[in-house]
């Protein structure tokens, strides 16, 4: 009987279904955030015939999970018959926006539509500080205002906190106003370079003193169900166990195994999804295991350590390469568990 979050995922990966879809609806944004991975914010993402079709071909291969992200996706053209469309489809959706650009009409067709949650980033409770990290004045006042809305019309949401230099000290207000509103926290210290390698971004990483002080919340804050399927794919050897069960198509047509994981298996525009799935680049993903990574053997960090290959390509050049940013995370756990003794 299948009755856990676990459960599904651990059988979509024994059956390679993309179980999870995520397509990216292009790179347009009104905001400018200083740590944004995207290096370009102008592509308008495929047609709507195009993403019709790749609705259609996902729900052939049984994907049940549809994550609609961008750029800013209310700045898409009928982004509403889009929802409606993968709706009546049966896709369970999920929504990533800044939250500005909505207001209650389209609040009240969300609801309607029953859209599974609603991701949104705040950086600060303080405009001050939120509207310098979006570089647009007034967007923390707009994202609060729609937030409430979403809340009224019984919305799921999930407030992001990238944990940066700037924003230090206002985690915990953020932290506060999720418990208070019933809202998912999710804080993160990962700030990853630019999809183009750019890494000047990651200059409002913190420091590892500042990382030690956060890491405890941010293992506290990890929910039952994140903490069962990272432990399924720590006891799994596959370099990369989301290779098995997810998909991400970004705003140029091109296909990876999912966000982070930047290893182009296929496009649109060359074979159908179906066929990309099952081609040759993604079977060699598939063929790799945790063993090719020779420097995880001798390191003492394997415990708390939750290496990404993806994020080993993008930031330290191969999927091969230990990655950076587990590594800092992972240190800092281990500081902290050798400090409680």
């Amino acid at each position: 009987m299948i009755d856990s979050t676990r459960d599904i995922q651990k059988l979509s990966r024994e059956m390679d279904i993309p179980l999870n879809a995520t397509i990216e609806l292009l790179t347009e944004c009104n905001l400018r955030c200083i740590h944004c991975y995207i290096p370009n914010h102008s592509e308008k993402g495929l047609e709507d015939y195009q993403l019709f079709s790749l609705f259609r071909e996902l729900r052939e291969m049984h994907t049940l999970y549809l994550n609609l992200t961008g750029g800013e996706i209310f700045l898409k053209k009928n982004i509403m018959g889009l929802l409606e469309e993968a709706r009546n489809m049966g896709f369970s959706v999920s929504l990533l926006s800044n939250a500005t650009q909505i207001d209650e009409r389209i609040i009240r067709r969300l609801a309607e539509l029953r859209i599974s949650s609603f991701g949104t980033t705040l950086f600060s409770l303080d405009s001050s500080i939120h509207d310098a990290i979006t570089r647009v004045s007034g967007s923390l006042e707009k994202a609060l205002l729609n937030i409430a809305l979403l809340k009224e019309y019984n919305i799921k949401v999930e407030i992001k906190t990238p944990i940066m230099r700037q924003n230090l000290l206002h985690y915990g207000r953020i932290e506060h106003f999720c418990d208070e509103n019933g809202f998912l926290f999710n804080p993160t210290p990962t700030i990853t370079s630019k999809n183009d390698g750019d890494n000047s971004v990651k200059k409002s990483c913190v420091d590892d003193e500042q990382m030690d002080a956060i890491a405890d919340m941010i293992l506290r804050r990890t929910s039952e169900t994140a903490e069962k399927i990272l432990k399924t794919d720590k006891e799994d050897k596959s370099l990369c166990p989301n290779t098995k069960n997810s998909v991400f198509i970004d705003a140029y047509g091109d296909v990876f195994p999912c966000i982070n994981f930047r290893y182009k298996i296929g496009d649109v525009f060359s074979a159908d999804l179906k066929n990309i799935w099952l081609g040759l680049e993604r079977r060699y993903l598939l063929s790799l295991d945790k063993n090719m990574l020779t420097h995880c053997r001798s390191c003492n960090l394997q415990q708390e350590c939750y290496p990404c290959p993806g994020l080993a390509l993008l930031e330290d050049g191969s999927m091969f390469a230990c990655s950076s940013s587990a590594r800092k995370m992972a240190e800092a756990e281990h500081r902290n568990k050798k400090k409680g003794g």
